[in-house]
């Protein structure tokens, strides 16, 4: 691929590392409230598994009825925060499970039809006949290669660091495998 050609994906790789950034801080974000929430609710439920001793004094039992009130009201909204979020990230985990499937698949189906291209192509220069007559289908297949590059950009932004290795290396090697 010319440099010409590998620009737009350049840039999109480096919107894609941006996008990833934000998601990446996000998520820590979403990490730290959940676990400042933990720890919230763990003081709680320490405080509220032993009964302390109360001064029989109406007025000192209800203001302290008052505080267990704002408590929970306090705690169910925590709650009802946590469920958001956990739900919210259920959804992204969900719309990347997706986006990964579509990758994965479309590249095990591209490299089998770059496979069986190079037989025909092998088989057509031995036989003496012209390869040219599969140039159409070459352009359409570096079309898909050039759309499964943007899937790939879009899962590693999404996933992180861990895929981006595996997802490189794999585009790299259908594309080094499909026209080298």
């Amino acid at each position: 691929m010319s440099p010409e050609q590998g620009a737009p994906f350049q840039r999109r790789w480096r919107e894609a590392e941006e996008r990833y950034g934000r998601i990446r801080d996000h998520a820590r974000q979403l990490t730290e409230r959940m676990d400042l929430l933990l720890e919230c609710l763990e003081r709680l439920q320490s405080r509220l598994q032993s009964r302390p001793s109360v001064r029989g004094d109406t007025a000192h039992l209800r203001e302290l009825i008052r505080e267990n009130t704002n408590s929970d009201t306090t705690l169910q909204s925590q709650w009802s925060c946590l469920r958001g979020r956990c739900q919210e990230q259920e959804c992204w985990l969900r719309e990347l499970l997706a986006l990964a499937e579509r990758f994965w698949h479309g590249l095990s189906e591209l490299a089998l039809t770059l496979s069986d291209t190079q037989q025909l192509v092998l088989g057509l220069e031995e036989a003496g006949g012209e390869p040219e007559a599969l140039r159409e289908e070459i352009d359409s297949l570096q079309g898909e290669l050039d759309a499964l590059g943007s899937l790939g950009v879009e899962l590693m932004s999404s996933c992180g660091d861990p895929d981006k290795p595996d997802v490189t290396k794999s585009l790299d090697d259908v594309s080094a495998g499909g026209w080298g």
